[in-house]
């Protein structure tokens, strides 16, 4: 399920969810050289016992990134993985989320050395409001700046999407936040 997609150069890069069995789901990646058309082998990038779900996908020059909500323990999680070889080898997982409680969604984007993350999220564990939060790396996803809740607020925000200029020196991040003290909550973009 979740199937995603992206092209960079020469190489078209897919990625999609994968049950293992009823209780555990991996993330999967294929890349495709189109000058030469050879396929690689399906990589398994999640590779662990629990439930990976909802892929981001993206590429910039030579790198691929991926971003996939994980649950472990009890707890949704937002993994990143990055290659800066068109996606022949992958860096150790990064916990994106560590400090945000259960994530329901996220965006990613890449342009140049800039890598950006946005997702909703719960403020901690404890919290049932859902807040916008973002991260951005500076250096093609090696390390991430602290945690931005660029929401802050209670009411529910959800479903974030990002996009930048040509160079990545503007982000645009637009989401929908609901009003759920009513009994017919009011949302607005």
């Amino acid at each position: 399920i979740n199937p995603q997609f992206s092209v960079s150069n020469n190489y078209i890069y897919a990625t999609w969810v994968s049950n293992v069995n009823l209780l555990n789901s991996d993330v999967m990646f294929k890349r495709i050289d189109e000058s030469s058309s050879l396929f690689s082998d399906i990589v398994n990038l999640s590779n662990t016992p629990g439930i990976s779900n909802l892929i981001k996908l993206t590429s910039s020059e030579n790198n691929v990134y991926i971003a996939w909500e994980e649950k472990q323990f009890g707890r949704w999680n937002l993994l990143f993985r990055k290659s800066e070889d068109h996606g022949k080898n992958f860096g150790n997982v990064i916990d994106l989320s560590n400090i945000t409680g259960n994530v329901h969604l996220h965006d990613l984007i890449a342009r140049g050395e800039n890598v950006m993350v946005t997702w909703a999220a719960n403020e901690n564990t404890s919290s049932t409001n859902k807040d916008i939060f973002f991260r951005k790396s500076m250096n093609y996803g090696d390390s991430f700046d602290d945690t931005i809740d660029l929401s802050n607020n209670n009411n529910d925000s959800l479903d974030p999407h990002i996009v930048t200029n040509q160079d990545g020196s503007i982000i645009y991040i637009v989401w929908t936040e609901c009003d759920i003290k009513l009994d017919e909550p009011k949302c607005a973009i």
